[in-house]
């Protein structure tokens, strides 16, 4: 690859996690896209799996590429159960497999290149297509030029992942068939509100193709479910303080436990602005009757508001609050 096709800043992020441990372990390799979600596909995995990363911006054409790469495999220190490849689809744009036909088949050779080397590496490699982009001075319209460069990779990741007998996570379609609930903040990364969204259904797709032990998830949802119910008074209806990130992240942490049926509503402090959300209804905090005050927990998503929340909720005289982190850190323990 000729040095003027590199992009102006490149970049490389590596993350061990539990690296002082004998954690079984599952790698995702891709740009900051995945990055986003590595934070809570390890919660979803909690005491299951830790959850390396090798994030990058190189091309797919860089022959610095597979070097890097090399580094979490170095030694053979770390064993994965599983890797995710989401790689290709948001760099390299100075070749453009749309506009002629030779980038489009060394695009393919490279793509089922490193597909191969990571095989070789592990037993278990699953492939992700890439999500659309926006634009940068509205992130409500999608990109046309790219999305056709989009596109055209996706295809050319399900015809290498199918020609190697590789499952397929297909994030594209998933993402398009929910564009209304789920937006962008910038011009590549979605709003936080889907990171556990994606996650969950990863996840799910995961346990499902048997790249995960489903003895060992169903052990660990149990003890989940146990401390929910006996550490945080889940065994009562459960309402969700916020509507933001956080509060959609949270339901989704529920449903992967099998307890999204515990959330009786959203609660919000200002004006509403939608009735429901993610077919829960919103309520405001004045608006809670006596019972729901008395006998509801109430869980506060937000970390950054925490303290102005519980505040909130103790001048309404509600009796059973706990905060969305402590949960998180009460589930990691084992």
């Amino acid at each position: 690859m000729k040095k003027g096709e590199r992009e102006e800043i490149e970049w490389i992020n590596t993350w061990w996690s539990k690296a002082n441990t004998n954690n079984r372990r599952g790698l995702l390799i891709g740009d900051s896209t995945i990055r986003q979600l590595r934070g809570s596909i390890e919660v979803l995995l909690i005491n299951s799996y830790a959850v390396d990363l090798f994030a990058s911006s190189f091309s797919i054409h860089d022959k610095r590429l597979v070097d890097c790469i090399d580094l979490m495999f170095n030694n053979n220190e770390y064993q994965y159960d599983f890797i995710i490849l989401n790689y290709g689809g948001h760099h390299g744009f100075s070749r453009l497999c749309s506009e002629s036909l030779e980038v489009y088949v060394a695009y393919q050779e490279e793509y089922e290149k490193l597909l191969k080397y990571l095989m070789e590496k592990c037993k278990k490699v699953v492939c992700m297509t890439g999500t659309s982009e926006v634009l940068d001075e509205d992130v409500n319209v999608i990109d046309q030029i790219r999305e056709q460069e989009i596109i055209i990779r996706n295809r050319i990741v399900q015809e290498v992942a199918g020609q190697n007998a590789v499952d397929v996570f297909d994030l594209y379609s998933l993402m398009k068939k929910n564009r209304d609930v789920y937006s962008y903040h910038d011009r590549q990364h979605f709003n936080r509100s889907a990171d556990y969204f994606i996650s969950y259904h990863l996840v799910r797709f995961l346990l499902a193709r048997k790249h995960i032990t489903k003895q060992l998830i169903d052990r660990q949802c149990e003890k989940g479910r146990d401390r929910l119910i006996n550490d945080w008074g889940f065994y009562k209806k459960c309402m969700i303080y916020g509507t933001g990130n956080a509060g959609i992240g949270l339901y989704w942490l529920l449903k992967w436990y099998d307890m999204e049926n515990q959330i009786s509503c959203f609660v919000v402090s200002s004006q509403i602005t939608q009735e429901y959300v993610l077919s829960k209804p919103v309520i405001s905090i004045s608006s809670l009757t006596l019972e729901e005050r008395k006998s509801n927990t109430l869980i506060i998503a937000s970390d950054k508001y925490r303290d102005e929340m519980h505040k909130r909720a103790k001048e309404f005289e509600i009796k059973n609050v706990v905060f969305f982190n402590d949960i998180i850190n009460g589930l990691s323990q084992k």
